[in-house]
């Protein structure tokens, strides 16, 4: 994907991509307690456009319990209803996602003209 701009943190990559009416921040790598103060400005930054945000986690390959701790936190945000997430490709933390019942809370984006996005059973 190309990107508006990218941070890298040890093993998690940040990619910010102006998408017109939405901001998609791709967090790709690994997400833990090294780097969640990366992706946590990160996701300030967009939030603070005022436009809806598109949280990519299709290519987060590893979630530990900061990571998760990040995700409630943005949810728990009073502006959190413009955020919106693309599931992740791993079934590792797909399976994290679904045992913290995160996959439930997360608001799944829609693609154009079809369904819901949701993560693969």
């Amino acid at each position: 994907m190309p990107s508006d701009s990218s941070v890298r943190d040890g093993l998690l990559v940040v990619d910010e991509q102006d998408e017109g009416q939405r901001l998609r921040l791709c967090l790709r790598g690994e997400l833990d307690l090294s780097n969640a103060c990366t992706a946590e400005s990160q996701i300030e930054k967009v939030l603070g456009s005022d436009r809806p945000v598109l949280i990519d986690l299709s290519k987060l390959e590893f979630l530990d319990s900061t990571g998760i701790a990040l995700l409630i936190t943005a949810l728990g945000r009073p502006d959190a209803r413009r955020l919106e997430f693309l599931p992740s490709e791993t079934a590792g933390v797909r399976r994290v996602l679904k045992l913290t019942g995160l996959e439930e809370r997360l608001p799944y984006a829609l693609i154009e003209d079809g369904p819901p996005l949701q993560p693969a059973a």
